[in-house]
């Protein structure tokens, strides 16, 4: 007999907070289409494809990998044609995420991306580690990737006056 506790409905703990985590998501989703939806056809490019994003990232956390890289696939070149360099590179996380066949080009061109322009560090580290878990034991990327990120939290915390 399992030691773990059980609702009501005789559901583990955890898949009774999964299924509220994934009911939370989908109210999430919807919310986000309604909003694409009400969108004027005149909106702000940037706004919609922000829209999308978020559609993608609940998309992609509902474990619905080709719906969110259809969200998700167009909105890239929309965010670096703008200059909206986060927004890019959080498309090529979902992108990335997405697991098709371009995901390590997506990874690579967020990586550039997060190295090169100015961006929040923690998603720059978040896409550096993503290289790290890519990497073969064999080769030095991960190393390299991993010092990289450690550099730019060095950086984030010391501009912060706290320690990395």
């Amino acid at each position: 007999m399992s030691t773990e506790n059980t609702t009501p409905t005789g559901l583990s703990s955890k898949e009774a907070l999964t299924l509220i985590d994934a009911s939370n998501i989908q109210v999430l989703l919807a919310q986000h289409q309604q909003q694409l939806a009400a969108l004027p056809k005149d909106a702000d490019p940037v706004q919609r494809a922000s829209l999308q994003l978020d559609i993608a990232s609940a998309l992609l956390a509902l474990q619905r990998q080709a719906e969110a890289w259809q969200q998700a696939r167009p909105i890239f070149d929309l965010f670096v044609q703008h200059a909206q360099w986060q927004q890019a590179v959080e498309t090529c996380d979902v992108i990335y995420q997405c697991g098709q066949p371009d995901a390590i080009i997506a990874l690579g061109n967020g990586v550039w991306l997060g190295v090169t322009f100015p961006i929040a560090a923690h998603t720059s580290v978040a896409m550096l580690h993503h290289i790290i878990d890519e990497t073969p034991p064999n080769a030095d990327g991960a190393a390299v990737a991993a010092i990289a990120a450690h550099l730019l939290q060095t950086c984030v915390a010391k501009a912060r006056n706290t320690p990395a």
